[in-house]
């Protein structure tokens, strides 16, 4: 490598990281062999560089945080698949064995090495996703007393229960029997939001910073006065030629003498030429 200083140095920190100057590429997940490609074989999971991962659920209530080389290996109870965002939440529903009855909770999912579990070891999970605005049917059993007349319910996950921690055991789904829970489909309008990428607030300072402001250019005109103008100033009391800069921008004052007959013309205008 080559030499940075041959001065003594005391101290030496990063300023900032920058970027990665590798181009984003499009990984696929093939289902039937289980693995990712390039090939544009199975479910496109999206552009990835950098430092971006991807995010794995199991059927055994496990979620792990992975990066997107192809030679990654996953378990066979594999259940969902796709690019992390840290900012989305994910929703899920869990049979709780003990109390016999339906669990549903929010939580944000925390990088890791390893799988961590997110449902107590003798609970089941029904359901998982990672959409906006999740929503789910719930069919009731109709063979019981209580539960024969109630009607097929649709409900939003969003609106009876919070995000909290992912050691949260989450809120009752319904205290009567249950003898299906389905998935809604994604209508049009309930995607995760596109979010824009403004420009860096450094960038624009830094664009706008030869700028003059406008209050900056009010103050330099109104301290020019009238007499700090320069002029050329000349005289039609003489019959002389004038030769005059027309390239110049500066205002030209011509004077005459109104008094010498001399400069006016048959009917007693003024001459100028």
């Amino acid at each position: 490598g080559n030499l940075v200083t041959k001065n003594f140095i005391s101290k030496v920190e990063q300023r900032d990281v920058g970027g990665s100057t590798l181009a984003a590429r499009q990984i696929w997940w093939d289902e039937v062999v289980a693995r990712l490609n390039n090939e544009q074989r199975g479910k496109l999971l999206g552009s990835f560089k950098g430092d971006d991962k991807i995010l794995t659920i199991y059927k055994s209530g496990n979620y792990l945080i992975s990066g997107f080389e192809l030679s990654n290996k996953f378990d066979d109870d594999l259940i969902h698949i796709e690019k992390w965002f840290p900012e989305r939440p994910v929703s899920c529903i869990y049979w709780n064995p003990v109390k016999e009855l339906y669990f549903v909770k929010r939580f944000l999912i925390d990088i890791t090495t390893k799988k961590y579990n997110f449902i107590d070891q003798n609970c089941e999970l029904t359901l998982i996703s990672v959409d906006y605005q999740p929503k789910v049917k719930i069919s009731f059993n109709k063979r019981l007393k209580e539960t024969k007349d109630l009607k097929d319910k649709i409900v939003s996950i969003n609106k009876i229960v919070d995000v909290k921690g992912d050691k949260a055991k989450g809120n009752q789904l319904t205290k009567f029997k249950v003898k299906d829970i389905i998935l809604m489909d994604v209508q049009e309008g309930e995607d995760w939001p596109v979010e824009e990428n403004p420009l860096n607030q450094n960038q624009i300072d830094e664009s706008t910073e030869n700028i003059p402001k406008e209050d900056h250019l009010n103050d330099k005109l109104e301290d020019i006065k009238p007499n700090d103008v320069p002029k050329t100033k000349v005289s039609l009391k003489t019959k002389k030629q004038i030769n005059i800069d027309t390239n110049s921008e500066s205002p030209v004052e011509l004077e005459w003498d109104l008094n010498n007959n001399e400069d006016k013309d048959e009917d007693g205008q003024m001459k100028i030429f």
